[in-house]
């Protein structure tokens, strides 16, 4: 791995204002290696009970083995005026490249799959934060801070003019389907991000682009093309956390928001099928689920194949957008001279994930069932996001 960075401190290069007390403009380029799978330069071997022979069961060998780089430059300025307020922001903008991936081309039978080292993703994005912090003759404090971060991903190539390690032909790819669940598919394509999600399938249409609705009063659904829902990354993310102290007495909280981005639930669309839902009760006792602006269909026959297996994706698709309180602590200090000089003694209660306060997804979208790229925004029966209560006792000697 490679780094290089740099800094430019301007409060040592020109007087500042009065108003500003410190000010500082920084910039740094690194240039990283990361290391490549074991094992890709040796095939594995696996033992057949029943012919009592080995047979090679992995991918096919690479030897021209590279890192996975990732270039990045930033720059930011960091400063603090009028005394009492502080500011800081970062411009980002990272390439990696030598990317390993498994593209699902064809392989000679000896081999299960191939491996190639492909492929370009740019990263650009800002994070910014803005504070204020003030003491009142040491009886009362007010410390607030606010942050805001947007990231955008690019895939700038897949793979193109690849040539096969067998047949030597060359390949080019402008689709690769890399995960997913069911007909939600994670999709990656050159122009498009590392988290867009299409769907696959789709209800029958008639020659108007409108839901077909057969003469008994049926839909039915078909294989598609892809039908892009969107992508599963916030466009950006905001926080603003304010600590108060008067006294000994201390309180705080911090509200957090997502904003953008997408989250599909294979678990509504389970329970729509089953007739257990919200959804499926107001249409019973409405009698018709109304499409098309003028065809009413029996909820049976609607949520039988819009929720069967796992969903038509895009009919539970919901925006992951949500504001929440995060974080809420109160506390109390008693001072060391009421504990014969020993220590200050901190008491205080912590609350987290307390309070939804906006939310259209039916499930908390900030939950993953993986820690992967490529399943993010999923529900499928996942366990409900819980709310947190601590208590701690602090000592400070």
């Amino acid at each position: 791995a490679l780094f290089r960075s740099g800094s430019i401190m301007l409060s040592e290069r020109m007087p500042m204002p009065k108003q500003i007390s410190y000010l500082k403009l920084r910039s740094s380029y690194a240039s990283v290696g990361l290391p490549f799978p074991r094992f890709l330069a040796n095939p594995t071997y696996n033992w057949d009970q029943n012919t009592q022979k080995w047979s090679i069961k992995t991918h096919y060998p690479m030897y021209d083995l590279k890192p996975e780089r990732t270039n990045s430059w930033e720059i930011g300025l960091t400063a603090r005026f009028l005394d009492h307020f502080n500011f800081d922001i970062g411009l980002y903008t990272a390439k990696t490249f030598n990317q390993t991936f498994e593209p699902k081309i064809s392989v000679s039978s000896k081999y299960s799959t191939i491996y190639v080292q492909t492929g370009s993703v740019r990263n650009k994005g800002i994070e910014m934060s803005l504070g204020y912090d003030n003491d009142w003759n040491g009886k009362f404090r007010w410390n607030s801070n606010f942050t805001f971060s947007a990231n955008k991903n690019e895939i700038l190539e897949l793979m193109e003019n690849y040539a096969h390690p067998e047949t030597g032909a060359i390949i080019t790819l402008d689709r690769l389907e890399i995960g997913g669940l069911e007909d939600a598919k994670f999709v990656l394509k050159k122009g498009g991000s590392l988290g867009d999600l299409y769907s696959i399938k789709d209800l029958q249409r008639d020659g108007n682009g409108k839901i077909y609705v057969n003469e008994k009063g049926e839909i039915a659904s078909v294989a598609s093309d892809d039908i892009k829902l969107g992508s599963v990354f916030p466009k950006c993310n905001l926080s603003w956390r304010n600590d108060f102290g008067w006294k000994n007495l201390s309180f705080g909280f911090m509200i957090s928001a997502r904003i953008g981005g997408i989250a599909y639930s294979a678990t509504q669309a389970k329970l729509d099928y089953f007739g257990v839902s919200e959804a499926t009760s107001v249409a019973r006792d409405l009698g018709y689920v109304l499409i098309n602006d003028y065809d009413q269909i029996n909820p049976q026959r609607w949520y039988s194949v819009v929720g069967a297996q796992n969903g038509i994706p895009q009919y539970y698709t919901y925006d992951a957008t949500n504001v929440r309180l995060q974080e809420l602590s109160v506390g109390y200090t008693i001072p060391r001279k009421h504990l014969w000089g020993v220590a200050d003694l901190t008491v205080s209660l912590v609350g987290r994930n307390l309070w939804m306060i906006y939310c259209k997804a039916p499930f908390d979208p900030e939950a993953v069932a993986t820690t992967g790229n490529y399943y993010q925004g999923i529900d499928n029966f996942m366990t409900p996001s819980a709310r947190s209560l601590g208590f701690n006792v602090r000592f400070k000697f």
